[in-house]
């Protein structure tokens, strides 16, 4: 089962299965996803499995996970690429909603831990480091109502 890997961001270190067939990520309180992060949009974007083609002409039908932007504010990225249509996602791929960077992969791990180690032995060019991090409570998260 694949999982998204954090390696920068407010989430940094956090590991994400993608156990459904579909993961809407961003701030909003419905997302299967939730980022604290103050550059996501409420539903950000969408991570769903999809039925590919047949494996080598078998028959077996393969899953191919697919990421489109849902009209945030900020964009989607792909290794520095902006998502406009769905596109599909290949291991090692770098996402980048708001200030946030994970890592596909097609994997889950025991812990984050040993999913970094092994996305660090991956071609390091996909790896992006940040340091434009934000804080765990947004302003807007803590202001009040009667707040004017």
């Amino acid at each position: 089962m694949p999982c998204l890997v954090v390696v920068s961001g407010p989430h940094e270190g956090h590991m994400y299965a993608l156990d459904d067939m579909e993961h809407v990520i961003g701030r909003g309180d419905d997302c299967a996803i939730q980022l604290v992060d103050e550059k996501a949009s409420r539903n950000h974007c969408k991570i769903s499995r999809q039925s590919g083609d047949t494996l080598d002409g078998s028959g077996i039908k393969t899953n191919k996970w697919m990421i489109e932007d849902l009209g945030s504010s900020n964009g989607t990225t792909i290794n520095g690429q902006i998502v406009k249509d769905p596109i599909p996602l290949e291991e090692g791929l770098m996402i980048c909603i708001g200030t946030t960077h994970a890592l596909f992969l097609r994997d889950t791990y025991e812990t984050a831990e040993e999913a970094r180690e092994y996305a660090d032995n991956l071609d390091s060019s996909q790896v992006v480091e940040s340091d434009d991090s934000w804080p765990l409570d947004p302003p807007w998260k803590s202001q009040t109502l009667s707040e004017g």
